[in-house]
């Protein structure tokens, strides 16, 4: 592959990847506590979008905020996991067409 060629597929890859970063970012991923009764909405951004406290809960403050933690980092795992799998998928659809 000439030097040219490849400045070219590094370019349509970083574009690409731009692309994937923007369409992950817009999406919103919904994480919950183990118990159902707390919901975060995540952007794919990490901007927290929603937090939705079950009325039907009776915790302590310090559960509250145990749960809230848990929901919060289970959709932070979706999200890390919907950007790397979008990246490689792109990085292998790449290498398989050299």
């Amino acid at each position: 592959m000439e030097y040219d060629e490849l400045m070219e597929e590094i370019q349509e890859l970083d574009k690409r990847l731009q692309d994937i970063y923007a369409e992950i970012d817009a999406t919103i991923f919904k994480g919950e506590s183990k118990d159902g009764l707390i919901r975060v909405d995540l952007r794919g951004s990490f901007e927290v979008s929603r937090i939705t406290i079950s009325d039907t809960m009776n915790y302590t403050d310090e559960d509250l905020l145990e749960d809230l933690k848990e929901a919060f980092n289970d959709a932070l795992m979706m999200v890390k996991k919907e950007r790397n799998a979008a990246i490689s998928q792109e990085v292998f659809n790449r290498i398989g067409e050299c």
